[in-house]
């Protein structure tokens, strides 16, 4: 088996920053909008106990590079490892299929889909 083409691009701190941030919004856009909330339901069978799985991911990544961010402070810069760059991977896929259930299931209301960014 081998690592899909993202995997192979590797990770940047700009990159890793941008992915939290993203699962951030897409998130709270989730959380704040009820209307959305029932569609990704009706649609897609995603719940709000999927949205906090998701929001559990995130929070467990970001644990991973809190060490890692001290010792870039420090100056020493760090590629990911293995553990991170699996849990990157896992986000990554899980924000990818948020995405991807938040269109289909806004596709007849698009202003919605455009608050989640």
């Amino acid at each position: 088996m081998t690592a899909s083409p993202k995997r192979d691009r590797g990770y940047t701190l700009q990159s890793i920053n941008d992915l939290f941030l993203r699962t951030e919004r897409l998130v709270e856009g989730v959380r704040k909008i009820p209307e959305i909330q029932k569609a990704l339901k009706a649609t897609c069978d995603y719940s709000p106990a999927d949205l906090s799985a998701l929001t559990a991911l995130l929070a467990r990544t970001r644990t991973l590079f809190l060490a890692s961010e001290k010792q870039e402070d420090q100056g020493v810069a760090k590629e990911p490892t293995p553990q991170q760059r699996d849990a990157l991977a896992e986000l990554g896929r899980e924000v990818g299929k948020l995405r991807k259930y938040a269109r289909r299931a806004l596709a007849e209301n698009p202003p919605l889909l455009e608050l989640l960014g």
